[in-house]
C-alpha cells in the first residue's frame, strides 16, 4: 500500500510541476511554437505520403522503360540521375536483343539488334555508341516536355487491366 501511493503521490507532483506557470520571454515562446508547428507538420505530411499513398505527380525516376526505333528499351538512374545500363529488349516476347554493330572501314555503321527467340530484327544506320546517345536523347525529351508521365499512365493502365482479369 505504501509504495503504490508513493507512486501516485510522485506522479501528481511532477504533474503539478509541469503545470506550473513560468516566466518565458516571448521571443523563445513563440520560437518554440514555430518550431513545433513545422515539426509536426513535416511529420503529418511524411505520414500520410508513406502511409495513404498519397497520389502526386510521378517522378522521372519511375520512368525506367519505353519504345524508341522499334524496340522496348530499359534502364536504371544513377544517384545523381543519368541514365545508365540502357538494354534493348525484344517488343514481340520482350528477352533481351543482341546488338551488333559492323563498319565498313569508311566511317559507315550498322547496328543490328536480333532477338535469338523470335527473330525479330531492327536495323540502325548507326554505331552502337551513336544508338545508345539516341536512346538518351529521346529520354531526355521526355522528361524535359512531361510526356514520360502519359507513358507511365498507360503502362499503370495496362497493369490494372491486366491484374483485374487474373
Amino acid at each position: 500500500m505504501g509504495a503504490a501511493s508513493f507512486s501516485w503521490r510522485a506522479i501528481v507532483i511532477a504533474v503539478e510541476y509541469l503545470l506550473e506557470p513560468v516566466a518565458v520571454s516571448r521571443w523563445l515562446y513563440w520560437s518554440l511554437v514555430i518550431i513545433t508547428v513545422l515539426v509536426t507538420g513535416r511529420a503529418v505530411y511524411i505520414a500520410t505520403r508513406r502511409f495513404w499513398k498519397v497520389a502526386s505527380d510521378p517522378s522521372f525516376f519511375d520512368y525506367l522503360q519505353d519504345s524508341f526505333f522499334g524496340v522496348t528499351w530499359r534502364w536504371r538512374y544513377s544517384p545523381n540521375g543519368r541514365i545508365s545500363e540502357e538494354s534493348p529488349y525484344c517488343p514481340s516476347c520482350d528477352r533481351a536483343l543482341i546488338a551488333d554493330g559492323r563498319g565498313d572501314g569508311f566511317g559507315n555503321f550498322q547496328t543490328k539488334m536480333v532477338c535469338q527467340q523470335c527473330g525479330v530484327v531492327s536495323v540502325r544506320d548507326c554505331s552502337p555508341n551513336e544508338l545508345k546517345d539516341a536512346v538518351h536523347r529521346e529520354i531526355d525529351l521526355k522528361v524535359r516536355n512531361g510526356s514520360f508521365k502519359a507513358t507511365l499512365l498507360k503502362k499503370n493502365e495496362i497493369k490494372s487491366r491486366l491484374s483485374t482479369t487474373t
